[in-house]
């Protein structure tokens, strides 16, 4: 009973990664404080859980070998940034200059790679810890040995944790890739049907989603690269990458868009057929979930097969009504069934074998960190104005003598994003995450007036934090606002009167955050527009490039199709960071969104634009040529896109209405092909090109914004 128990405990668990990672950092803080609590040394198990929460906001997704590594950097950066801050205690300036100076070091660095990323952040973080806990009148340089000692031992525990599963983290990573994408499939199972005003909203949600996707892969491939590298190609190693390439093949599937479904909408005489693809595209996100659960899970994909029977329910409607083959709805539901039977192949060991290469930065480390020294480079500036809102910080804690001053900087640097959208949506989860913090804190440290109280509010409190960390950023501040009242109140006894002070300390924080990215070399989006655009559609043009190559190959199995997957994430990326643009153009200041419905309108353009590239790209085979004629086609629209990408900014209207009429041509001679093609495959090829078309004609009439923009 006891053994069925533990494996019931263990698969909850494991079914949710943050509620892993909560359980393992609450515990290691409970390992560490409540000794030094129970014997009347507080302050010894705060540092020392400080150390920990410190190690454990670093950590990053990595191979163990290279956690270890990690570890052991980290453990000396803490060492050496927490005794600097020590001998900097006596002189504000000399403490400014130095965390000023370091700062920047510090964001420069971790632009190097993930890792170094994790282990600059907590670097600042344990600086700021330490001039916190300096208020505390603590024993010379005892911080320097307890903040990094509990980083460690987090680490160690972590560490130990992943050595009996050294494949979690891959676990944890593909597993929210494909719940991503599960979501992206079911939130775009409500376009069957949908009305103009719900198209609009769940496409806005779908180019989010597929950003998130487009995140979440890279971090995939990055890590399976850094597995490859300390393992090589291992039999294990290649389910992963088979999972990934499989993950990889389903979002092409799921951006592909192979008719404007507002129109398909509306078709009254197909409305059931409408819903079953509704239906059947919702049923494919709950398997691709179910997928993600398996992973994390440890157990086999069963794959459902009540996928096959929707399909084929699909397939027999599509002969009931007599609809012709080159109609949008065969393309789709042929698009449902790929998707299926690749889910369905999960298990198959054969298709296991494949080693294909994936794509990687090149460049050494220290050609990554200079890279970054060019004002051109956002991360440079971003470097320097948090590096100024931290000194700004020190000085106005000095000036106005403010109580518990050090947070203000601590709060800047959780709030202090690198672009101006980003920090300003972060001020108010962390202003009224703060106040409801200090609320809720009062009152439970009242409810629970003993130290025994007062310790399981901060475990629980801490357990919280981590488990929102990643979900809910409000909630997440409520909680670790919880987490510093209980540890205040355990070394003073009077944690209540630290609450005000953290909360004017917040709003101070805040407030030089958003001055630094209001004021010091502010991008805003508008400006930004048309370039993203310009590098949208130049890598859309490249992937419609290689698309047609892989057309043209000659029939047979390719051993590595690298070249066409780069050009596809590229697209991707270069259509996420238009609609990561979009999106912060919503929050700055009214005089700086200029333009902004044509920025949604550009922004919607090209999502489509590269959904019917994809769709040209998921239903190409090995097996199947494109006509002589089609290609032809193919090749003028994809001059056509070039030409757009590189002179649609410059260009004046007299070239802008020549490509507009070359535009018109080229739709005129796709028509007449249709007409007269007797291939199915032919016909549904062209209707995309015709799409494809269309879309770049749209973006190119609407190219007077790009000039009015620059």
């Amino acid at each position: 009973m006891l053994q069925s128990f533990f494996l019931r405990t263990r698969e909850y668990l494991s079914q949710d990664p943050d509620r892993l990672n909560a359980i393992r950092v609450s515990s290691v803080i409970a390992l560490l404080a409540v000794p030094f609590i129970v014997i009347g040394k507080p302050f010894f198990g705060v540092s020392l859980a400080l150390g920990a929460l410190a190690g454990a906001l670093s950590e990053t997704d990595d191979h163990p070998k290279g956690r270890f590594e990690a570890l052991i950097i980290k453990t000396v950066a803490f060492f050496v940034a927490s005794t600097g801050v020590e001998l900097a205690q006596f002189s504000s300036v000399l403490m400014a200059a130095g965390l000023g100076l370091s700062t920047v070091i510090c964001i420069l660095i971790g632009g190097i790679s993930e890792r170094y990323r994790g282990i600059t952040f907590g670097t600042l973080l344990v600086s700021l810890y330490t001039m916190i806990g300096l208020t505390n009148n603590p024993p010379m340089f005892i911080q320097p040995v307890l903040l990094p000692l509990g980083a460690f031992i987090y680490g160690l525990v972590s560490l130990w944790q992943l050595r009996r599963n050294q494949w979690r983290m891959l676990d944890e990573q593909l597993s929210r890739g494909f719940s991503s994408l599960a979501v992206y499939f079911t939130t775009k199972a409500g376009l069957f049907p949908a009305d103009a005003e719900d198209q609009r909203k769940i496409r806005n949600s779908l180019a989010v989603i597929n950003q998130q996707i487009v995140t979440q892969l890279d971090g995939c491939r990055a890590l399976i690269n850094n597995y490859r590298d300390y393992d090589g190609e291992s039999k294990v190693l290649r389910f992963y990458l088979h999972c990934f390439m499989l993950l990889q093949s389903l979002h092409e599937r799921a951006a592909s868009s192979h008719q404007r479904y507002d129109s398909l909408s509306n078709e009254q005489v197909h409305r059931e057929l409408v819903e079953g693809i509704g239906a059947a595209t919702g049923q494919l996100g709950t398997a691709i979930q179910q997928l993600a659960d398996s992973l994390l899970r440890g157990k086999a994909f069963k794959y459902p097969i009540v996928l096959d029977w929707l399909i084929a329910g699909l397939k027999t409607e599509l002969q009931k009504q007599h609809i012709p083959t080159d109609h949008p709805f065969h393309f789709m539901i042929t698009n449902l069934s790929a998707s299926a039977t690749a889910l369905y192949n999960m298990e198959d060991d054969r298709l296991r074998q494949m080693m294909p290469q994936l794509a990687r930065d090149s460049r050494s480390a220290w050609q990554r960190f200079t890279a970054q020294l060019s004002w051109e480079n956002g991360r440079l500036r971003y470097a320097i104005r948090l590096a100024i809102c931290f000194v700004a910080g020190i000085a106005v804690a000095e000036i106005f003598d403010v109580a518990k001053g050090e947070w203000i900087v601590l709060t800047s640097l959780f709030v202090c994003q690198p672009s101006y959208g980003e920090t300003r949506r972060r001020i108010p989860q962390r202003i009224l995450g703060t106040i409801s913090g200090v609320i809720a804190g009062s009152v439970l440290l009242q409810l629970l007036p003993t130290d025994a109280g007062k310790t399981v509010l901060l475990l629980v409190s801490s357990y919280a934090f981590f488990y929102w960390l990643r979900r809910d950023y409000h909630i997440a501040v409520i909680f670790v606002t919880i987490v510093v009242l209980c540890a205040f109140d355990l070394m003073t006894g009077n944690g209540t009167a630290v609450m005000l002070p953290r909360l004017l300390d917040t709003i101070i924080g805040s407030l030089l955050a958003f001055l630094s990215v209001r004021l010091l070399w502010p991008e805003w989006q508008y400006k930004r527009l048309p370039g993203l655009l310009r590098e949208a559609l130049t890598m859309n043009s490249a992937y419609l490039r290689v698309i047609l190559d892989e057309y043209r190959h000659t029939p047979g199995p390719v051993a590595d199709d690298l070249e066409y997957r780069v050009a596809r994430r590229k697209a991707h990326r270069a259509d996420g960071a238009l609609v990561v643009a979009w999106r912060d153009m919503q929050v700055e200041p009214k005089k700086y969104q200029k333009f902004g419905e044509d920025a949604y309108r550009f922004t919607h353009l090209n999502h489509a634009l590269l959904s019917f590239i994809s769709a040209f790209g998921a239903h190409k085979s090995k097996h199947l040529e494109l006509d002589a004629e089609v290609d032809s086609l193919a090749q003028a629209i994809l001059q056509f896109l070039e030409a757009t990408a590189e002179r649609s900014i410059e260009a004046g209207g007299g070239k802008q209405q020549e490509m507009i009429e070359q535009s018109r041509s080229l739709r005129q001679r796709i028509n007449e092909k249709m007409k007269t093609s007797e291939q199915d495959e032919s016909r549904q090829q062209l209707l995309l090109l015709r799409n494809i078309c269309e879309l770049t004609t749209a973006i190119m009439e609407k190219s007077e914004f790009l000039q009015m923009a620059v």
